[in-house]
């Protein structure tokens, strides 16, 4: 079984909640941008739907996610007006479907609380949204989300909730979980985000989606700067490094000149591949420790 222990920010998507070591069911992006979505999504009960994500209690949301998922299910697909509306649902769904329940009557990592469900479990169980008892975090997890980002991105790309869904996939190196993919996520980073950018040069994500592109490029030559362990030999990423490095200040350069005054941290990594030779000694998208 392949594991991964991740030295980035992989492991917290969106620098918000969720958790990429569990897959792309459990992140979630900022509560004001999910909000927006589910009132663009214009349900039935949007209001209520928008109240029950934002108080963050499940007992509200369970209330409302029966009609949300049979109304999303029965949104057409056949204009680029629908398009748009099914987007917005998805979306909107995805983040409202909590990613974690407590294990409520049960102490901390007792092994047996999976024999029991709570009530909440139950419940959603019944509207075809499971959960498996995870004993080390002591709470109840979400097997499968009823929206899948990578559907949203394959196939809503040019509505901006697939582009939300794509930089919520990026922020995850897209892994589908635990880095199951290989150690370089960096890579896979790099694969994506460059056509996206060609296509979407000025999008309400792009500059987003370029920071961690250039992220992802600065890791390359840093690994390849390092120093050998045990689970890093940096002559392996000697190739194409040097280029690399150069397309890391192109893009730094080119999100700072949009942002500028208001991220020190990427000026920060900008002086470092310029002046260390080393770089910022940062790894972004990169799990050192994965093995077979």
């Amino acid at each position: 079984m392949k594991r991964a222990f991740s030295v980035v920010a992989m492991l917290v998507a969106c620098s918000h909640l969720g958790w990429a070591i569990y897959g792309p069911s459990l992140t979630r992006t900022d509560p004001t941008i999910a909000a927006r979505a589910c009132r663009e999504a214009r349900f039935e009960q949007g209001a209520a739907i928008v109240k029950a994500m934002q108080s963050g209690q499940a007992e509200e949301v369970v209330l409302v996610l029966s009609d949300a998922l049979k109304e999303w299910n029965a949104t057409p697909v056949t204009s680029e007006q629908f398009d748009a509306l099914y987007a917005a649902r998805s979306f909107c769904i995805h983040e409202l479907v909590p990613a974690t329940l407590p294990a409520a009557g049960f102490p901390d990592g007792d092994p047996q609380a999976w024999r029991q469900p709570t009530s909440l479990v139950v419940k959603f169980k019944e509207l075809g949204v499971e959960y498996f008892y995870y004993g080390p975090d002591a709470q109840w997890t979400l097997k499968r989300n009823p929206s899948d980002l990578n559907l949203l991105v394959k196939n809503f790309i040019d509505s901006e909730w697939g582009r939300r869904a794509f930089l919520m996939m990026t922020e995850m190196g897209w892994s589908q979980g635990a880095c199951q993919e290989g150690p370089d996520q960096f890579r896979e980073v790099i694969k994506h985000g460059e056509p996206f950018l060609k296509h979407y040069p000025d999008s309400e994500v792009s500059d987003h989606v370029r920071l961690e592109l250039a992220n992802a490029y600065a890791t390359w030559w840093n690994i390849a700067q390092s120093e050998p362990d045990a689970y890093t030999a940096p002559e392996a990423y000697a190739v194409g490094a040097q280029e690399a490095k150069q397309r890391a200040i192109v893009l730094y350069q080119e999100y700072l000149s949009a942002h500028p005054g208001k991220d020190e941290e990427a000026r920060k990594r900008l002086n470092a591949l310029r002046e260390n030779p080393k770089g910022s000694e940062k790894f972004d998208y990169y799990c050192p420790d994965y093995e077979d």
